[in-house]
C-alpha cells in the first residue's frame, strides 16, 4: 500500500480511482475509507464509483449490503426519512434520465416508497467507521442510527470502502494490530512484523 502527504492529507494511488484522499484506515479489518479526489469537486461524485469495475490484485470494493441505488419519480420526496438518503439527480444511467436517485438501507420496505421507484443497483458500500467490535452502526451513547450521516457522505463526497490484500504482509499487520502490537517492514526479507510498541525503532530495516 503506497501512501504519500499532500498537507495534512494522506494520498492513496489507487490503480483505477486514481488519486485519493484517506480518511481512516482500520488495519484490524484490512478496511479503509477514502475519497477519489478527482472526482470530489464534480457534481455527481458518486457516479464513478457505480459505473466502473474498482477491483484489482490488492484492493476490492467492501463486500457488503449497506444500502441499494434507488430511482424514483421526481415528485417523490423525502423529509429527514430513516434509513432513505437523497435525493440525487446527477447519475446518468440509461434510460433513467429524469428521475432521482437515492440511496436506500437493504431493510428498508419498498412498501414505503411511492410507486414507479425501482431499485437500480445493490451493494453500494456505505463508509461506516469502526471500532474494536467491529462497525459502528449507531452512535456510541445515543444509539442513533448512522446510516443517513453515511449515505450522505457517500452522496456528497463520493467516500468509498474497500479492502486491501497483500501476501505476507496485510494478515501480518493485522495480527499485529490485534496483539496491540505495532507492524513493521523488513525491506530486506519482505516481510511484515510485530514489534511490542515499548521497542518503536528500527521498523524498518
Amino acid at each position: 500500500m503506497q501512501l504519500s502527504c499532500s498537507g495534512h492529507d494522506t494520498i492513496l494511488d489507487h490503480p483505477v480511482l486514481g488519486a485519493c484522499k484517506v480518511t481512516a484506515i482500520y488495519y484490524r479489518y484490512g478496511v479503509m475509507n477514502a475519497i477519489p479526489l478527482a472526482d470530489s469537486s464534480s457534481d455527481c461524485p458518486l457516479q464513478k464509483l457505480i459505473s466502473i469495475k474498482q477491483s484489482t490484485d490488492v484492493y476490492n470494493p467492501l463486500a457488503s449490503e449497506d444500502s441499494v441505488l434507488v430511482g424514483c419519480p421526481r415528485d417523490f420526496v423525502v423529509a429527514n426519512q430513516d434509513r432513505i438518503a437523497g435525493p440525487s439527480s446527477c447519475l446518468s444511467l440509461s434510460n433513467n434520465a429524469s428521475q432521482l436517485w437515492y440511496l436506500v438501507h437493504p431493510e428498508t420496505d419498498m412498501s414505503t416508497l411511492p410507486m414507479g421507484c425501482a431499485v437500480v443497483a445493490n451493494g453500494i458500500t456505505i463508509p461506516y467507521t469502526y471500532d474494536k467490535n467491529g462497525r459502528r452502526y449507531a452512535t456510541p451513547f445515543f444509539g442513533e442510527d448512522l446510516f443517513n450521516e453515511k449515505a450522505y457522505k457517500k452522496i456528497n463526497s463520493g467516500e468509498t470502502s474497500f479492502n486491501w490484500s497483500l501476501n505476507n504482509i496485510t494478515r501480518a499487520c493485522q495480527r499485529c494490530e490485534q496483539e496491540g502490537q505495532i507492524c513493521g517492514f523488513n525491506s530486506n526479507t519482505r516481510q511484515a512484523f510485530c514489534q511490542h510498541q515499548d521497542k518503536p525503532n528500527g521498523l524498518a530495516k
